[in-house]
């Protein structure tokens, strides 16, 4: 009998302990009907996953008091209406985007990252092909592997002041990527970082890795730090019939410009870009 009751005190106890251990390593979701979340510190809250379908979608400062600070992995990518979402406005309140939190968000063409958010994942944007506008002022030091991957539609980006690093394949399958403007900070880029992503321009600073990386893989590079004249369209340094020849071929369709020659192509500021631009140019270069 008493051999009985030391075993069932002995069961009882390792019961508890089996519980304990449980409630210990198990998370604890919530859910508000749009989002699941957990709770990650005092009065801070994490997004798990999205019930919602609003095509322009503003994540909440808060939900039931606590502060939103951060989106867990495939959060958003694994939502059951992803591709409903067009926008997404992120609170100041945000901190960390895990990885592939927005993968495959196939319809996502805007987004903002706060300055408040200082850690941002791998892969964060993967195939999201509709993407084009990024407003990313965080305060981050590195570009992830994967974070533009196979964004088809991307055409411009400019990487932050703050960021010394830019992982492989960060840039890679971009077909449409025109201009990525990487700053004197940046000391590391991934020798895959722009891999089939070839038409690309390499804007920065002259004698920084920018450059060098631009040179030694083949890539455009701009000098951000030379001025150019309205109507050098080629970046030569001087306004001549080149120039006109060349706005000449554009609006025959002959010739493609990026967006820095086409600001330098509207000589006479209509907000077009003709052969009434290079008929101006003309017209300037005879009355020098």
């Amino acid at each position: 009998m008493k051999i009985k009751k030391v075993l069932l005190s002995f069961l009882a106890v390792s019961l508890v302990l089996m519980l304990s251990i449980q409630c210990v390593f198990a998370e604890t979701y919530f859910d508000n009907g749009v989002y699941k979340f957990m709770r990650v510190g005092t009065n801070q809250i994490k997004l798990c996953d999205y019930h919602g379908a609003d095509k322009n979608l503003v994540v909440p400062e808060s939900i039931f008091g606590d502060t939103v600070v951060s989106v867990d992995f495939m959060a958003f990518a694994n939502c059951e209406n992803s591709s409903v979402i067009e926008t997404i406005t992120l609170p100041e309140t945000m901190t960390s985007l895990d990885r592939f939190a927005f993968m495959g968000m196939t319809n996502l063409k805007s987004i903002n990252i706060p300055a408040s958010c200082t850690t941002i994942g791998s892969g964060l944007f993967q195939g999201c092909t509709s993407l084009t506008d990024i407003k990313l002022d965080a305060d981050i030091t590195v570009i992830p592997s994967q974070l533009f991957y196979q964004c088809s539609s991307l055409k411009s980006f400019d990487v932050p002041e703050t960021v010394t690093e830019i992982q492989n394949h960060a840039f890679s399958e971009c077909p449409s990527l025109e201009s990525v403007y990487i700053p004197a900070s940046v000391d590391t880029i991934g020798k895959y970082a722009f891999k089939n992503t070839t038409g690309v321009t390499i804007y920065g600073h002259k004698g920084t890795l920018a450059e060098r990386f631009a040179t030694l893989n083949g890539l455009d590079f701009v000098d951000v730090d030379n001025t150019y004249q309205l109507g050098d369209v080629n970046k030569d340094g001087v306004i001549s019939v080149t120039d006109a020849t060349l706005i000449q071929r554009y609006s025959a369709k002959l010739a493609e410009l990026d967006e820095t020659q086409m600001s330098l192509a509207d000589f006479n500021n209509d907000g077009e870009i003709n052969v009434s631009d290079a008929t101006k140019i003309q017209i300037y270069l005879v009355s020098k």
